[in-house]
């Protein structure tokens, strides 16, 4: 009973804290939201693009505009599906980021158009979206749920 009570106490103060940081603004690590996404929906198997070269390959982004970032993408390359989510360290910078993102997503048609059409509804319907200094890329097959998701975090 007492751990029963220990529990419920640490689960009330935990509700607490997060009800005190939606005043003050969500400030997520960038890994945090990618997995709630992923939690959101059914994706293919994702693998974390950990290198900062890759990651300049996928996006083509100068790294030294963001603070953190979490990128993940399918395994195999026989399916569209990603999520990546930056954090920027300025908010000037953000609407760029979008344009770098709009780009991969363009990037991604005309790889998948010939290749797998099946997967272009899936690109087409892509989230794209920021929140503060936050900016976040979703392709998924419910991408409503994974943008909903993606939304909850801020």
């Amino acid at each position: 009973m007492k751990k029963l009570l220990s529990f419920a106490l640490v689960i009330v103060s935990v509700f607490c804290l997060c009800s005190c940081n939606k005043e003050q603004g969500k400030t997520p690590a960038t890994a945090d939201v990618a997995a709630v996404i992923s939690d959101s929906t059914e994706f293919t198997e994702l693998i974390a693009l950990t290198d900062d070269n890759i990651v300049r390959r996928y996006y083509g982004i100068d790294l030294e505009s963001i603070e953190e970032y979490e990128a993940l993408v399918c395994s195999s390359g026989a399916e569209a599906d990603e999520i990546a989510v930056f954090k920027m360290k300025d908010k000037e910078d953000v609407e760029d980021m979008l344009d770098v993102i709009r780009e991969r997503k363009q990037e991604l048609y005309d790889s998948f158009v010939d290749y797998v059409p099946g997967e272009i509804n899936k690109i087409n319907n892509a989230v794209i979206g920021s929140n503060g200094n936050y900016v976040y890329f979703i392709v998924s097959g419910d991408n409503s749920a994974a943008k909903a998701a993606a939304e909850g975090c801020f």
